[in-house]
């Protein structure tokens, strides 16, 4: 059995296939930079017989481009998400 618990804060840049097709809205003051707050916890659960992972997690971006191409300027999307993963086995039969 065991739990964890992760927080970060970070950022992602614009990969190059974004400043080639929206250079202008770059060069023009758009920010291509997202950036990115996650949370999670989790709890793990593990016999011989079965197991049982759960994890609750929440993430945050701020700054997703969208972009028209031959735009001047991209607008900033923001979203956010929240879930529950869930991964479990049971085992039948009788183990070797």
């Amino acid at each position: 059995m065991g739990s964890f618990f992760r927080i970060n804060s970070g950022f992602k840049f614009a990969d190059f296939d974004n400043y080639r097709e929206f250079g202008g809205s770059f060069r023009a003051g758009s920010d291509l930079v997202i950036d990115v707050d996650q949370a999670e916890w989790g709890y793990k659960l593990q016999d011989e017989n079965y197991s049982l992972f759960a994890t609750l997690f929440y993430n945050e971006t701020q700054g997703m481009p969208d972009c028209v191409v031959g735009s001047d300027v991209c607008t900033r999307l923001e979203t956010e998400a929240t879930g529950v993963e869930l991964d479990g086995k049971l085992y039948w039969g009788i183990s070797p």
